[in-house]
């Protein structure tokens, strides 16, 4: 008895970890003390994962070629991202996507930099990476 206990500890102990991995293995913890950049600073950070503050100066929703896709433009001019929330993705937000966020918001994103097109972007996969 004590041996098939111990076992199932063990048990759960290794599918926690492999749950844990599995959910917050794919990114390193962020701060925002340490991890926040500029608006300013996007384009020196291409391919890196932090965390961009600004003001919504625009949110447009278009059918791209495979999907409907929601585009909220942070900042204005040379100093901006785009974020990218695919909207099978924001079907999921609570509140919903609509009703959270407006052109005004100040938000915080945290999130992958790329670039399409040339121009600053961060994929939004789920509405935690968002922060109001």
């Amino acid at each position: 008895m004590i041996v098939y206990l111990l076992s199932m500890k063990q048990l759960s102990t290794f599918l926690l970890i492999i749950c844990s991995l599995a959910l917050f293995g794919q990114h390193k913890p962020l701060t925002f003390k340490t991890d926040t950049i500029a608006l300013a600073e996007v384009a020196a950070h291409m391919n890196s994962y932090k965390v961009v503050c600004g003001s919504i100066e625009r949110i447009t929703t278009t059918d791209a070629d495979i999907e409907k896709v929601h585009l909220i433009r942070v900042g204005d001019g040379e100093d901006r991202v785009t974020l990218v929330v695919w909207y099978t993705d924001a079907l999921d937000w609570d509140p919903p996507f609509e009703e959270w966020l407006a052109v005004g918001d100040n938000i915080c994103v945290q999130g992958q930099i790329s670039a399409y097109g040339g121009q600053p972007r961060i994929e939004v996969g789920n509405q935690g990476q968002v922060h109001k």
